[in-house]
């Protein structure tokens, strides 16, 4: 007899089986296979229709990407509609196993979910089964790749791009441009001829409209077939061609195919009028069709009937077909499957890239929520243990520190991850500590900076999260990091940018006032050479002060160009002379410590140039020569020498042509430079001074005018060894330009009536005098509105008027055409220090009939007068 239990042993067996049941459970959670239970649907006629989602475990929502909570008591066909579909049977071949009860082993792909699955399918009790399973799809791509790889080794097809048909590019025509503009010609390209990689036929993507976004053929048989039916379009305009009808490619590849596939949203496999097949497929954009991406498969026939027809709808010679055809290698179906399968990969590629063009905010948000999964983003992912070791360097991190996984592995974060405060340059608090110690999210501060292995370094931005198992315990930290430097620089070339057009706005302003006061000494020191004999050392006093106030005009001529970013007229100069002068002005700026070595040729060297452009490179490069050595002292040498490079000698000369070249070197003996700065120092904003001592802009203002002067600028240096800058300029043959100080015949008046109108009284009685001077007969006066009124009052007392621009009450261009109004034939002369609403060109197009800038000496405002006098005569004739 079996004993009747007592209450204690009832509780003791209910233990037991809990015990069990949390067992189960928990190796039904950790299992690394996925399972899922389920009981089939039958119809009335007791055959498997569905069937019904009973339990999956956490292995099943991760190799299926389904969540337990959505589909528990749900059909298969709500969870994955088209399942009842697919080849595979999976509702048939399930309905089997749990009727029978015979266990069954198989690996299919479900089409449905995109993998391959490796299943086992046993029934627990009648009319339910239960599937054990495993994703192989990495080990099936695998395979294919293999195979694939394997056949394309003895393959190199040649591609030849759509433009070389014969005709245009037809992506000229495209009007769409969605997919085009979004996505790029070379990116498309570069999809696309994986295809042709494996094919060796044709390609092509459209947008939506059937407009072009690439197309591009690889066999000789597609080629021909192509140009063939464009030729039966019997028109030069591609467009038209297209429209026609009678372009049978085209119509099978857009018409038959992609359009198909477009209006279908489904893939389409059609037999192309060329003899070959057509694979579609439809890009969508947030379930939206876009377009259609497509390639050419399969063996040219080689059937004479089928050759005779088509030659015959193609008007080729049949023996061409046979050529082309017989040259054709055939593809094994495992390369077409493998190419279908890309296409397929492809249309979701550029789906998805013309959504991230089309929502970059909504793109950049989801790439925020991925910044923990280490494969999924392009940042710097390290990860270590709870000793702050280093496990695991994604590729980004090991590009942005300079060390490789095998290296890292083990070491100390610090060791790595090598981070200091760029403003006090001292080391950060290791984020893994800080992790650790608060257990919660932690970002570093701004201003730090990443020292990779080889010393560049790098701004950037991370944060630091704990890695929690299961058991919510902190297993290790995850750090995050991205390279902000170019956002950095561009931030820091935009406020510089900024400053720059401030500057360009105050320069125009100086530029005025300061041409003005310019012109006061150059004019006046003009008028006091007259009064003095040649032989007077004062003569040559005042000859310099001219010659000073001009250079100083060139100067402000220089920052307004370089504010407006303007182009520079070149023209021939003395290189020579123009760096000697340059090297005077230095002497006295110098200190004594350093000594000065010079040396030149005997013979002036040419060159097409601007003198203030030259002069502040050799001001640029000898300042900060002379900065690097001021506390040490030592020598600066500068020496010009004319080379003449030949073609066997043009290896040893990168950049240079052969010819005859200026070359000048600036050499000192200072430190010298670091080899992680000396690559950057042309760069613009970058310096290595103190705050206040530096804009970054020096180098990189010289670079750009020996560019501009078509030549080229390098440097060598080592630490401890000092520093050389090499410039070469091509040298031109030809004298240098008149300069602006040499003796010339100024042209005189002959009692001409001379109106002068400016509103700085000090300019207007030296100008007049100066006129006077020249033989003109000058009336004078500082207010446009007087002027206006006086020349109302006799319109006809004056030959020319001469007026400054930037007036009160009125400008000059205004009072010009006043006085145009009252007089039409009244030659007028804009002279201006400096004014943004008008030049040269402008003055002419408004009928004003001459131009010149402040200051100007003598000669040029006399030979101006004289021209435009002239002239007027000419047009009374």
């Amino acid at each position: 007899m079996t004993e009747n239990p007592t209450g204690q042993d009832m509780m003791e067996r209910i233990k037991i089986l809990e015990k069990k049941e949390k067992q189960y459970s928990s190796l039904f959670k950790k299992m690394l296979n996925g399972f899922a239970l389920h009981e089939m649907v039958l119809n009335e006629a007791a055959e498997p229709v569905d069937y019904l989602f009973l339990d999956v475990n956490t292995a099943f929502e991760r190799m299926t990407g389904l969540k337990k909570e959505n589909i528990i008591g749900k059909k298969v066909t709500q969870v994955l509609p088209g399942t009842e579909k697919e080849p595979a049977d999976w509702i048939g071949r399930y309905g089997k196993v749990a009727d029978t009860g015979v266990e069954i082993r198989f690996q299919q792909y479900s089409e449905t979910l995109g993998k391959w699955y490796s299943v086992v399918a046993f029934s627990p009790q009648k009319g339910q089964f239960a599937t054990i399973f495993e994703d192989i799809t990495f080990q099936k791509e695998a395979e294919s790749s293999l195979k694939a790889i394997e056949w394309l080794l003895k393959k190199t097809p040649k591609i030849t791009p759509v433009s070389s048909q014969g005709y245009s590019d037809l992506t000229e025509l495209n009007t769409c441009r969605m997919i085009l503009y979004n996505i790029g010609k070379e990116m498309l390209s570069d999809i696309v001829t994986g295809y042709l990689e494996l094919l060796e036929t044709s390609a092509a993507v459209y947008e939506i409209n059937g407009d072009y976004a690439h197309g591009i053929f690889s066999s000789g048989w597609c080629r021909m077939m192509d140009l063939a039916s464009r030729k039966l379009c019997k028109t030069p305009d591609d467009k038209s061609a297209l429209n026609s009808g009678k372009w049978l490619c085209h119509e099978s590849c857009w018409v038959d195919a992609s359009k198909t596939a477009i209006d279908t949203a489904q893939s389409v496999d059609i037999e192309c009028c060329g003899g070959l097949r057509l694979y579609a497929v439809p890009i969508l954009v947030h379930d939206q069709v876009i377009g259609a991406i497509n390639f050419g498969y399969g063996d040219p026939p080689k059937d004479a009937t089928t050759l005779e027809a088509i030659s015959k709808k193609f008007q080729v010679d049949i023996n061409d077909l046979m050529r082309e055809a017989d040259q054709y290698e055939h593809r094994p179906n495992f390369i077409i499957e493998t190419a279908k399968k890309r296409l397929h990969s492809s249309a979701k590629l550029i789906g998805a890239m013309v959504e991230s063009k089309l929502a970059q905010a909504k793109l950049q948000q989801e790439q925020e929520r991925l910044h923990v999964t280490l494969q999924s983003i392009g940042d710097g992912v390290i990860t270590t243990d709870i000793h702050g070791k280093v496990v695991l360097i994604n590729k980004v991190a090991q590009n942005l520190t300079g060390w490789s996984l095998q290296d890292a592995c083990g070491k100390d974060l610090i060791d790595v991850f090598d981070i200091i405060n760029e403003q006090t340059q001292k080391p950060c608090e290791n984020p893994v500590k800080k992790v650790l110690e608060t257990n919660k999210v932690v970002e570093l501060a701004n201003h730090t900076i990443l020292i990779s292995q080889d010393g560049t370094r790098r701004a950037i931005a991370d944060s630091a999260a704990p890695i929690i198992d299961g058991a919510k315990k902190t297993i290790g930290v995850v750090l995050v990091f991205r390279d902000m430097t170019e956002k950095v620089e561009m931030e820091t070339a935009l406020r510089q940018a900024h400053k720059m057009e401030a500057i360009g706005t105050m320069a125009g302003g100086i530029a005025h006032d300061f041409n003005n006061i310019l012109y006061m000494i150059t004019g006046n020191a003009e008028l006091a050479m007259e009064d003095l004999p040649g032989w007077n050392p004062v003569h040559e006093n005042l000859k310099e002060i001219k010659s000073a106030a001009l250079r100083a005009a060139g100067v402000v001529k220089q920052l307004l160009n370089f504010t407006r970013q303007t182009d520079q007229e070149l023209k021939p100069i003395g290189a020579v002379m123009v760096i000697k002068d340059a090297l005077k002005f230095l002497r006295s700026t110098i200190p004594a410590s350093i000594e000065i070595r010079q040396n030149f040729p005997d013979n002036e060297l040419t060159i097409l140039g601007d003198p203030t452009q030259l002069n502040q490179v050799m001001m640029n490069l000898c300042i900060n020569a002379s900065q690097a050595m001021e506390e040490t002292g030592g020598i600066l040498d500068i020496a010009v020498t004319r080379i003449n490079i030949i073609e066997r000698d043009i290896d040893s000369y990168p950049g240079l042509t052969p010819g005859d070249w200026l070359k000048i070197t600036v050499s000192d003996t200072g430190p010298g430079i670091r080899s992680d700065i000396i690559k950057r120092i042309f760069d613009p904003y970058f310096t290595t001074k103190d705050v206040g001592k530096g804009s970054g802009m020096g180098l990189a203002v010289v670079h750009g005018i020996i560019k501009n002067h078509g030549g080229i600028i390098s440097v060598e240096s080592l630490p401890g060894n000092g520093t050389t800058f090499t410039i070469f300029i091509p040298v031109v043959n030809g004298k240098p330009g008149i300069d602006i100080n040499s003796p010339d015949v100024i042209p005189k008046g002959t009692g001409e009536r001379v109106l002068f109108v400016d509103d700085e009284v000090s300019i207007t009685q030296m100008t007049g005098n100066m006129l006077v001077r020249l033989g003109y007969n000058v009336q004078t006066t500082t207010s446009p509105v007087d002027a206006l009124e006086l020349f109302r009052s006799e319109p006809h007392l004056f030959d020319l008027v001469l007026t400054d621009m930037t007036m009160p009450q009125m400008t000059g261009a205004k009072l010009s055409e006043k006085l145009k109004e009252i007089r039409p034939d009244i030659s007028v002369i804009i002279c201006t220090g400096h004014s943004s609403l008008i030049d040269e060109e402008r003055a002419e197009s408004i009928g004003i009939d001459g131009y010149v800038m402040k200051p100007i000496v003598m000669r040029d405002i006399a030979k101006t007068i004289r021209d435009v006098l002239e002239e007027a005569k000419k047009n009374c004739k």
